[in-house]
């Protein structure tokens, strides 16, 4: 599914400073797959997620993304990739304020033109399955943490992607609200969804099946979780 060969991310913030943020990175991540990528701050994690998202373009190396060459796309042709293969949950929740949770979750199916009576019927469907279906009609401003995660869940599952990013999709929730979170998120790998979380948490870490860590930029771990 994700298939990283000697991939490097090299920075130039001015004329004569380079800062490399990864270093020859292999990689492959296959269907299905329950992962926690760990790593002090600044070890590269957030660059990593950035290129396998495709927010971000590698420098040296090759990344093909279910069976496409992704370095050769163009920028219009990697944001069609990032919407049609990953959903994202992110740890600050990224919910527009004005909108309520109805709509947050409907802005996915509006950008693919999908029409309205489906989107209703999609957004329904999803808010039920995460446990929101009576919170549709309030703001964020409205909603406890665990509720507005549950929407950002909800907006993240609406194109039914086969690949969901979590970027400390617990921090900012105590800990019995994170522990549903979690119990979410492997229920959607259960489902046959590919989860790829980001995590400081070891204990929540422990919890995948494959943990990879990195440092200084390079993968200096990757092994299985008391679960494989």
């Amino acid at each position: 599914m994700i298939t990283l060969k000697h991939v490097s991310k090299v920075y130039q913030p001015s004329r004569d400073v380079k800062v490399t943020a990864l270093s020859d990175i292999n990689l492959q991540i296959d269907e299905n797959e329950d992962i926690a990528i760990i790593g002090k701050s600044g070890s590269g994690k957030s660059t990593l997620m950035n290129l396998i998202t495709c927010i971000d373009t590698i420098s040296e190396g090759e990344y093909i993304l279910k069976g496409i060459d992704v370095r050769s796309r163009s920028r219009t042709q990697l944001a069609v990739l990032r919407n049609q293969h990953f959903g994202f949950i992110y740890q600050n929740f990224n919910l527009l304020n004005h909108l309520n949770a109805y709509e947050n979750i409907e802005l996915p199916l509006i950008y693919a033109q999908i029409k309205k009576n489906e989107r209703d019927m999609k957004v329904k469907t999803i808010a039920e399955k995460v446990g929101i279906l009576d919170r549709l009609d309030h703001r964020p401003s409205e909603l406890s943490g665990g509720e507005k995660q549950r929407v950002a869940i909800a907006r993240a599952l609406i194109n039914d992607p086969e690949i969901i990013i979590a970027d400390e999709p617990t921090g900012a929730l105590d800990e019995q609200t994170g522990k549903q979170i979690i119990a979410i998120l492997k229920g959607l790998h259960e489902q046959g969804k590919t989860v790829i979380m980001v995590t400081h948490d070891m204990d929540i870490a422990a919890l995948s099946k494959r943990r990879i860590t990195l440092a200084d930029g390079r993968i200096i771990g990757d092994e299985q979780g008391v679960q494989a």
